[in-house]
């Protein structure tokens, strides 16, 4: 797991599976240009918060609640000694401290961990479409 720091907390960025990669991968397709931005290394500074609320203002209200939650579900915050769940089962945040900002930057940061190569491959491998010869 690779820890992080967001604000003034530490987090933990899960593994999303295979099955839950598949369903945040099918709708963050529309948006690959994006993800392909947040991948890259040139963009590495840039505000991913900005770029992932792009991301989102392309999908439906209800994908995009997906994509979060989905995200969201993986992700551990430094309690104590330990690192406890940020969601409930129902997806739910268990910090009231937690605003729009962080919960972004920490969707961005599960979206580069667990399909950012994913992303960056396949969007290399396509080929140009061939123009026609005048």
């Amino acid at each position: 797991m690779k820890t992080i720091s967001v604000g003034e907390s530490q987090y933990q960025i899960g593994d999303l599976n295979a099955f839950d990669q598949l369903k945040v991968a099918r709708r963050l397709t529309a948006v690959s240009s994006l993800i392909q931005a947040m991948t890259s290394d040139k963009n590495k500074d840039k505000d991913m918060t900005f770029l992932v609320l792009l991301m989102l203002g392309q999908l439906t209200d209800a994908d995009s609640e997906f994509v979060v939650q989905k995200c969201l579900s993986v992700v551990k915050r430094q309690s104590g000694e330990s690192f406890a769940k940020l969601t409930t089962p129902s997806g739910d945040l268990m910090f009231q401290d937690i605003g729009m900002k962080i919960m972004i930057d920490l969707t961005a940061a599960v979206i580069v961990e667990n399909l950012g190569d994913f992303f960056s491959t396949a969007l290399s491998n396509l080929e140009a479409p061939e123009r026609a010869q005048v």
